[in-house]
């Protein structure tokens, strides 16, 4: 008995990966956020000009882990908030993944040009997306 209550709080001081989701469609980013909030704690940001005001908020030891990003936002678009995020030293390392609705060759040619950790189709399955975001988060625990 001793030994499953020690696990149970072992397990409950393990700190969850942090997700933070830019996303101008509030319903993908909820669904997203639905798929994935079991396993992750999940900010959602709508407006892309406000990505750095947030992460500026955000406690060192509890910075986000990784960056869903949408590529096609009116006003700040992906790549300009990608550009905000990579010039701030604090932000710079976070692995930062474009969500796309384009899965044209082209497309995903144009989003990769910007050197993102990756980048995911919207309209993938929610285990293609969990699995992707742990090989992400894995890559980035082993660098």
């Amino acid at each position: 008995m001793d030994e499953l209550h020690l696990n149970a709080v072992s397990d409950e001081n393990v700190r969850k990966s942090r997700v933070l989701i830019i996303d101008d469609d509030p319903s993908f980013a909820r669904m997203v956020r639905e798929w994935i909030k079991d396993i992750y704690k999940v900010d959602v940001i709508t407006d892309g000009s406000k990505a750095t005001t947030f992460l500026g908020k955000v406690p060192a030891d509890n910075m986000v882990d990784l960056i869903l990003l949408d590529y096609e936002m009116p006003g700040y678009d992906g790549p300009e908030v990608f550009g905000l995020i990579r010039r701030e030293p604090s932000y710079a390392n976070i692995p930062i993944v474009f969500l796309t609705g384009n899965g044209s060759e082209e497309a995903i040619a144009k989003v990769m040009e910007l050197k993102p950790e990756g980048c995911v189709i919207k309209s993938g399955s929610r285990e293609s997306l969990l699995e992707y975001i742990s090989t992400k988060l894995n890559e980035k625990r082993s660098n």
